[in-house]
């Protein structure tokens, strides 16, 4: 069926209605058509006087309405109607009937009919119809343009990129009607929204933008203008949107002056706009950055010759009192006009510029300064989309070196450096990686810009990181250094050293720069480190040179990985240098470890290792078979030699050519160090307990011999003196006496003669000792008729008591003895002797005021057996002598304060 309305709209002025009319009576239907068509022009009326013809013509031809008889033959009018509503439903039909019943009309209304109308007389009846057949269309007509109108609406809602809508003018935007994509906007269903469930300006504006975004509203709808507002969302699932808003107010009867009764507008999605506007932005302050931080001299002109951009080195190589801002827009012309005056040519220069710009070429040239100075310019020319200029490029020739060498930092730093480099954004997200990043993690660069630093970082270095990056902003500080681990796309994790740097920024922060370095070999390395330290702690507790030996060469297999080690040592007759030690896999290319034996010909292993061994230098050979100073055929490819002292050689080796560094050389020097330290202890250790075993055979032979001086002395000793008392009750004789000094004598040489054989060992209970209350002790231990003690009034030192006791009371003997023969005060005898013990700073003095030892004496009298009494055994100094030496004391004599003898023991400990 077709309309004759206009699309979406009502129907047009003039627009023709077709219509049908079905009756039985062929004189009716033509009048009744000639009377509807003059009361409206309009409508043009078609007539069938059958209603099978009738629904033919409705089939093949289009009619907007249908007016039809009640009794006709075949179908009646309700029957005819029934047929016409299965073809078209809402084709309007008239029922124009002159059998007018409540039945039949009910019957019409029931089948869908669309009005009815009774036949009477006279022509005011089709006057009625005429009315009733344009009303009746025309309302379908209108139906259908609304229809259509919605529908386009819906269309063109559901194609936005967002959301339609209709709120109230209250601060939380209390919505009544959302349609469009509300769910792919916010993730909440738009019912929810328009039921207040969820509120927009409550639970979707983020809380930071409901503030500004009222203002702005507010600030409009008080201008009677609309509004566009930017702000962020929080969508149901957290994430973060950016929306850009336009509305207006809607007035009652459409008068803005009238109550305002709601707002209505469009909501869309700019979140990837916002971020390429950001990305810019980043980008810009990146190469602002670098542009800034150039070594030379850039100015940029457009056509018009007025500077478009200017950084700080142009300001300082000409000592211009502005900022780079300051040129920005300035005429170049007059610039160069007034830097003329600093070159030795100004018209020179003048011109040269002028040609430059007038021919477009681009050229460098050399220009010399009057101040002596030499600048190197280059011009190129510039063309963008819409318009062009030049480029202009300053730098100091006298500086040349220096602004190659920052030339190469910053090439090494963004592309051509073998460290990573990379840049964040202020959210965390890559916007620069270089090629050696790319290398290093195994992604793609297209797959990494854009995505967050979480891509190659753990979570706990994420953590680390974003912390020292807060530490930096709030410490003012740009640069920090840190180790991490980057995550790699095969899952693997490399341990990296990080350089973070805080991208300048002047109010917000914009985000890092980042160099990472690879530190997998350093790592490595200190392991080694950490596994050589413990193995050259296990050098200090060996107790021979081959369990030396073997703890060095299992070193080397282990931690340097070389399976042909061995430590050869110098035979004692001095022509071999033989293997001590060998890694067990030695024995797979040897039957026996090799001995290299002096004098072999030139170009053999032998006389390889034994011309390291004499001049003490280590060799390293990379690939024994290209090597001149290595000409035998030998297993080992790779070969490190490294002199163990007067000892022998280190051989540190593998099968493979090459395979050692730098770092591994460095390791053989470290273990080969230790190697020697270790065997000269050994030696020294050796040697040590041999000297020990002697001292203890000489000892048991000293304790045999005074065990036989203790019997076979000391009985004949005693069975004379009882002969002796005897003989005194038997005889008065004066001899005696003389014999009973001497049985005395005998008896005090035996004592002191036990004391030296039994107790030269050394001190074996140190402990803190008070030396004058010791002192005292020993004083009243000794024989000193009336001489007297001065003893310091504290002084404490580690001894072993009873040993120092012995050298205390050899020393006081000394001096009653010795001194007392003339006081320094002049008297004859022990009356006026008195004896000092004193402190020094490292040890102690025993002093007396009498008589001294001369000085030509005083090396003698520690011997054993010296004397300068008839008396004396010439034992007691001795045994002071020995006491000190079993504490490692020195021992010395000097003359007193009051010119006696003074006897200074030193390098004691303090208590």
């Amino acid at each position: 069926m077709s309309s004759n309305t206009e699309p979406g709209g009502g129907p047009s002025e003039g627009a023709t209605i077709r219509v049908l009319h079905v009756d039985d009576e062929q004189g009716f239907v033509e009048m009744a058509a000639k009377f509807l068509e003059r009361e409206d022009s309009r409508l043009s009326v078609e007539t069938a006087t059958d209603t099978t013809e009738a629904l033919d013509r409705l089939e093949s031809d289009g009619f907007d309405c249908v007016v039809s008889d009640y009794d006709m033959p075949g179908r009646n009018g309700v029957e005819f109607l029934e047929a016409v509503r299965d073809r078209s439903p809402e084709l309007p039909f008239v029922l124009f009937t002159g059998k007018g019943s409540e039945e039949v009309a009910s019957e019409a209304i029931s089948a869908g009919v669309t009005d009815y109308l009774q036949k009477e007389g006279g022509t005011e009846q089709y006057t009625i119809l005429a009315n009733r057949l344009v009303n009746v269309v025309e309302r379908v007509r209108s139906r259908r343009a609304l229809a259509e109108r919605k529908r386009r609406l819906e269309t063109l809602i559901g194609n936005l990129p967002g959301i339609v809508y209709r709120c109230r003018n209250e601060p939380g935007w209390p919505m009544e009607l959302v349609e469009g994509e509300c769910r792919e906007l916010t993730g909440y269903p738009a019912a929810t929204i328009e039921s207040d469930e969820v509120v927009w300006g409550e639970d979707v504006i983020h809380p930071d933008d409901r503030e500004p975004m009222w203002e702005a509203v507010q600030e409009a709808l008080d201008a009677g203008e609309p509004f566009e507002v930017t702000y962020r969302i929080e969508t149901a699932d957290g994430e973060t949107r950016w929306m850009w808003e336009r509305g207006s107010g809607v007035y009652a009867d459409g008068d803005e002056k009238a109550k305002l009764e709601a707002l209505e507008g469009f909501i869309t999605d700019v979140t990837a706009q916002r971020e390429r506007e950001a990305e810019l932005e980043r980008t810009n302050a990146l190469r602002s950055t670098l542009f800034d931080a150039l070594p030379v001299g850039v100015l940029a002109e457009d056509d018009e010759r007025e500077v478009m951009a200017a950084n700080s080195r142009i300001v300082d190589l000409f000592d211009a009192d502005r900022t780079p801002g300051d040129l920005v827009g300035e005429d170049c012309a007059e610039l160069a006009e007034g830097l003329s005056e600093l070159f030795e040519d100004p018209a020179a220069f003048r011109e040269r510029i002028d040609e430059l710009v007038d021919e477009r070429l681009p050229a460098e040239d050399e220009l010399a300064l009057a101040d002596g100075r030499t600048f190197k310019r280059i011009h190129r020319p510039i063309e963008y989309d819409d318009g062009g200029g030049h480029l202009w490029v300053y730098q100091d020739e006298t500086d040349q070196v220096a602004y190659e060498n920052e030339l190469q930092r910053f090439e090494t730093i963004l592309e051509t450096s073998g460290d990573p480099v990379y840049a964040l954004d202020a959210d965390g997200r890559f916007t620069y990686v270089n090629d050696s990043l790319v290398e290093m993690v195994g992604y793609p660069a297209e797959e990494m810009l854009g995505e967050n630093a979480t891509t190659v970082l753990p979570d706990r270095d994420v953590e680390r990181v974003e912390g020292v990056i807060r530490s930096l902003l709030s410490a003012g500080e740009r640069r920090r250094t840190m180790e991490i681990e980057a995550i790699t796309a095969s899952g693997g994790t490399i341990p990296c050293e990080l350089h973070v740097s805080i991208l300048p920024f002047e109010e917000s922060f914009r985000g890092t720069v980042g160099v990472v370095r690879d530190i997998s070999d350093r790592i490595e390395r200190e392991r080694k480190l950490d596994r050589l330290r413990d193995r050259t702690q296990a050098l200090m507790y060996t107790e021979s040179k081959v369990e030396t030996a073997e703890v060095a060469t299992e070193a080397a297999d282990d931690i340097i990985g070389a399976p042909l080690s061995a430590v050869h040592l110098r035979n004692e007759a001095g022509d071999v240098i033989e293997p001590f030690a060998t890694v067990d896999s030695v024995t797979d290319y040897f039957e026996e470890a090799p001995r290299y034996p002096r004098g072999a010909p030139e170009g053999t292993a032998a006389s390889v290792i034994w011309e390291v061994f004499e001049s003490g230098e280590p060799l390293r050979i990379d690939d024994t078979d290209a090597s001149e100073r290595l000409t035998e055929e030998r297993p080992a490819k790779s070969v490190i030699l490294h002199p163990i002292g007067r000892h022998g050689v280190f051989i540190v080796s593998s099968g493979e050519p090459n395979d050692f560094d730098d770092t591994e050389e460095t390791l053989v020097e470290l273990l080969a160090t230790s190697l020697r330290t270790a065997l000269d202890r050994v030696e020294r250790e050796t040697e040590l307990r041999r000297q020990r075993n002697e001292l203890r055979e000489r000892n048991e032979r000293l304790d045999q011999f005074a065990s036989v001086v203790s019997h076979d002395l000391r009985n004949p000793l005693n069975v004379a003196s009882g002969h002796l008392e005897l003989a005194r009750e038997e005889v008065d004789s004066s001899h005696l006496d003389a014999v009973a000094d001497a049985h005395e004598r005998m008896i005090s040489l035996v004592d002191d003669l036990l004391t030296i054989a039994r107790e030269g060992e050394a001190a074996t209970e140190p402990q803190p000792v008070d030396l004058a209350e010791l002192a005292e002790g020993c004083w009243g231990g000794v024989e000193t008729a009336a001489a007297s003690l001065e003893v310091p009034d504290e002084h404490r030192i580690r001894a072993d008591p009873g040993r120092t006791r012995q050298l205390l009371e050899n020393l006081f003997r000394n001096a009653v003895e010795h001194g007392a023969d003339g006081a320094a005060s002049g008297g004859t005898g022990t009356d006026h002797l008195t004896v000092r013990v004193g402190s020094l700073d490292d040890g102690f003095y025993v002093e007396d005021d009498g008589v001294g030892i001369p000085p030509e004496k005083r090396e003698q009298v520690f011997d054993v057996g010296y004397s300068t009494s008839q008396d004396g055994t010439g034992f007691g100094l001795a045994i002071v002598q020995q006491v000190a030496d079993a504490h490692g004391w020195d021992v010395s004599v000097a003359e007193g304060a009051d010119g006696g003898a003074r006897f200074e023991v030193r390098n004691v400990d303090p208590a």
